[in-house]
């Protein structure tokens, strides 16, 4: 979980002088001074700042040996410093307590590039697809390209890095890489692939249903397999409803990347799932 460093808020502000002012009497001013605390005392530590009826002084002060006499006497002489120092750890833990999960999945990118190459093993194409199928993979990308660190040029073609499929040949072929920015530009100049990837961005002002009508338009009546990506179920089963073969979406509450497979597009254009990637507890078959 990240931590966001920010300016105490007035809140945090409020929280810890109450917790100085209910402290006094109990706890001696060299007792608030910094410490390491666990997440989970940090976590409480939060709590009290947003209306617990516990002190937070009394989160620090447990955890706290007696210090020497030195660090007393700099505690009676600044002990404004110690006030403020009590203040920024009010906030850094209000901070932790407030932050928002995730809403991309760990590792997103890098498992759908995985797939890539298991495609290529699980998926039957047509013999002689295109015009020099038989000697490349040819993946495409439509939008904003996120692959970047997991397909690597290499020469004229790719090498597929992401985790523990580390490959640069797909059905014993090398592997050939066409990006396009936006829908008008895979209308211009498309050329024909095995896997046409559509992103969830793009160019500016370019809905994600733009690039999905245009990839299923060019690549209607030939053997490519379109994947497109959501972030929800919902938005997945309606792009796999419009056409789309296989459709990402994240589950956020399992932290997982699951996938709808079209089969009526499947065997539309004469593509073959095998039953192995069909029978994955990730993917849902419409």
């Amino acid at each position: 979980m990240a931590v966001h460093h920010s300016r105490p808020t007035h809140a945090a502000v409020r929280g810890a002088n109450s917790a100085w002012r209910a402290a006094k009497g109990r706890f001696l001013p060299w007792e608030l001074r910094p410490v390491r605390l666990s997440f989970k005392d940090m976590i409480s530590c939060a709590a009290t700042i947003r209306g617990s009826r516990q002190p937070a002084t009394s989160i620090v002060a447990r955890r706290m040996p007696r210090p020497s006499a030195p660090s007393r006497r700099m505690a009676h002489s600044h002990p404004y410093i110690f006030r403020l120092l009590l203040i920024a750890v009010a906030a850094s833990c209000a901070s932790i307590a407030g932050a928002q999960p995730p809403q991309v999945i760990n590792r997103e990118y890098e498992i759908k590039a995985g797939y890539f190459a298991y495609f290529g093993k699980l998926i039957t194409w047509p013999q002689q697809s295109f015009p020099g199928a038989d000697r490349e993979f040819v993946i495409a990308v439509l939008g904003s390209n996120p692959f970047r660190q997991h397909l690597i040029p290499n020469g004229n073609n790719i090498t597929l890095n992401a985790g523990r499929v580390n490959v640069d040949r797909i059905q014993g072929k090398g592997i050939r890489l066409h990006e396009y920015q936006s829908a008008d530009d895979l209308e211009r100049n498309y050329r024909p692939c095995h896997i046409l990837f559509v992103c969830r961005s793009g160019a500016q002002g370019e809905s994600v249903q733009r690039r999905v009508q245009a990839a299923l338009a060019i690549a209607k009546g030939q053997p490519t397999l379109v994947v497109a990506e959501a972030t929800s179920i919902d938005a997945a089963m309606q792009l796999a409803r419009s056409g789309v073969m296989i459709c990402y979406w994240n589950d956020t509450q399992t932290n997982q990347v699951r996938m709808l497979v079209n089969r009526d597009a499947e065997r539309r254009e004469k593509l073959n799932i095998s039953a192995r990637l069909l029978g994955l507890r990730l993917v849902q078959v419409l």
